[in-house]
């Protein structure tokens, strides 16, 4: 579509919109959704088309996000983690979270507090 746009009768041919249309269907009025077409191609709705584009473009930028993160030293304790989409909120459906990696979280040993029979063996 993007070509028939910049190029118009080219070789993608030409780009229709057509906007909301009435329809007579017996003795009741249809409104039909914008839709747009290439030439002879199938008519597609507009607003799903534009929600496909809009989540394919989000989806682009979350993953090239996520790629920068990666080129953190190695030795950085955050991770991006994947919701999985049955845990995801509907109404806010956020895909990706930052998390603690645990096999880059230390903790120092400490020493080992004497049970009470060592305590009392070593006379104190």
């Amino acid at each position: 579509m993007r070509n028939a746009v910049e190029h118009p009768g080219g070789r993608s041919g030409t780009l229709h919109v057509e906007n909301f249309t009435a329809q007579l269907k017996g003795s009741t009025v249809v409104v039909l959704e914008p839709v747009w077409y290439l030439d002879n191609d199938k008519k597609s709705a507009v607003v799903r088309d534009t929600r496909v584009f809009t989540d394919n473009l989000l989806t682009l930028c979350e993953q090239t996000l996520i790629l920068c993160l990666g080129k953190f030293r190695q030795d950085f304790p955050i991770i991006v983690v994947e919701i999985a989409e049955r845990d995801r909120n509907p109404s806010c459906p956020v895909r990706y979270k930052m998390t603690l990696d645990p096999s880059k979280i230390t903790f120092p040993l400490t020493a080992a507090k004497p049970s009470n029979a060592e305590q009392n063996s070593s006379g104190c």
